[in-house]
């Protein structure tokens, strides 16, 4: 309840601060929220989509370029 769910919104960046998180929207327009859950397909992750700032801390980006895809 009182959760601000945007379906087709395709979301450019997600800016995380001390205050909450603002995710930039493609053609404009901003969301503002306290938190925010990032679901992105890993393919996307690693091409930078959305931009994430700041970026994830080296130890998560190094870990990002390991994971593997498929079947394990």
């Amino acid at each position: 309840r009182g959760l601000d769910i945007r379906l087709g919104a395709a979301v450019e960046a997600v800016e995380d601060a001390p205050g909450g998180v603002t995710a930039r929207l493609r053609g404009g327009g901003a969301v503002e929220a306290a938190r925010a859950v990032v679901a992105v397909p890993l393919p996307l992750l690693r091409a930078g989509l959305p931009a994430l700032r700041p970026g994830l801390p080296a130890g998560h980006a190094e870990a990002l370029g390991r994971i593997g895809m498929g079947l394990l």
